[in-house]
């Protein structure tokens, strides 16, 4: 359900688009940098998107140079030097077919785009050839591509959700509004008799078009047809705190360091826990008093050895004796 609602969002979303695109390659007048013959001419048929990438084309074959390199009777090959960069240049190879009047170039920019690409448009300004020729321009490029009229492989007509002449009626309406507003302004009763006539016009077209939503169709059967469900957008729901994150499988930690008790240094229990001071806690007072005299014995005989050890006089007189005698 989730995709089918991102789905039809995505889709009018791109025809929304697309009919924004053709209001303005219809009503508005592309720029053009240079008013060149080729320019002006490309600028009436192509479209505002396609105008933009012809015109960067036809500014950068300005850098491109010829040079002949093989001539005969139905073709010729011309070296192009094109100029990137101050000291960069960069090779391409254009061949001309005298028969059809055709340029290919070697960077095949209009085979692939379908747009001419710079070399050609310096061949042909280099030809002194004003206005490009048709066989340069595709049909799917044009501003009144969608005016004609499709057919799919049996012959039928294909009509799409949206009008191909919505847009021409559009605009005539706009032009006849804005003439008759332009007219109402002169005067106060004319500006009260157009807003009258509006809210007139609006109740009858409101009126209309609920009518015409709750009509059914009846199909071959003799059946109305059944209503068309709608599925509308879910309503959206601010949640609190930051949205959680789905790592991958490379983030996830391979193994985790796990904790471990430091009194006997296993990981399946902390020291509070720990089998070890919990015998020792069970166990009566004499069992636990004995470690302790034991611990306390080396210490014990450490002071008394040091109570034992001759003082520092005692240890001269006893030299004194050896060395002399012992005193009378």
């Amino acid at each position: 359900m989730e995709f089918i609602v991102r789905f039809e969002r995505a889709l009018a979303s791109q025809r929304h688009k697309e009919l924004l695109a053709d209001h303005v390659d219809q009503n508005e007048k592309p720029p053009t940098p240079f008013l060149t013959p080729m320019q002006l001419q490309m600028g009436g048929i192509y479209t505002r998107g396609i105008l933009d990438i012809f015109e960067r084309e036809d500014f950068e074959s300005l850098l491109c140079f010829f040079e002949v390199v093989k001539e005969d009777e139905t073709h010729c090959t011309y070296k192009v030097i094109e100029r990137v960069q101050p000291g960069v240049t960069r090779i391409k190879e254009l061949v001309h077919n005298k028969d059809i009047d055709l340029a290919c170039c070697s960077c095949r920019g209009f085979e692939f785009r379908g747009i001419p690409c710079r070399h050609i448009i310096s061949f042909l300004r280099m030809k002194q050839v004003a206005y490009l020729p048709e066989k340069y321009i595709l049909e799917r490029w044009m501003k009144s591509v969608k005016l004609g009229v499709v057919f799919d492989k049996d012959g039928k007509e294909v009509k799409d959700s949206v009008d191909g002449c919505i847009l021409v009626k559009k605009s005539t309406l706009c032009k006849v509004a804005a003439d008759l507003i332009d007219s109402a302004l002169l005067s106060v009763e004319g500006v009260d008799l157009l807003q009258k006539t509006f809210d007139d016009i609006r109740g009858k077209l409101t009126s209309l078009v609920s009518s015409t939503a709750d009509v059914e169709e009846p199909n071959e059967d003799g059946e109305g047809s059944s209503a068309q469900v709608r599925i509308k957008d879910h309503n959206r729901v601010k949640s609190k705190g930051r949205p959680k994150r789905f790592k991958g499988q490379h983030e996830k930690p391979s193994g985790r360091y796990k904790r471990q008790c430091t009194e006997c240094r296993k990981s399946d229990h902390n020291r509070r826990k720990c089998p070890r001071l919990t015998s020792i806690s069970s166990c009566p007072d004499a069992d636990i008093a004995a470690p302790v005299v034991e611990n306390m014995q080396p210490n014990q005989s450490a002071q008394n050895s040091e109570g034992t050890q001759p003082s520092m006089t005692q240890a001269f007189m006893q030299e004194f004796d050896l060395m002399h005698g012992p005193s009378v």
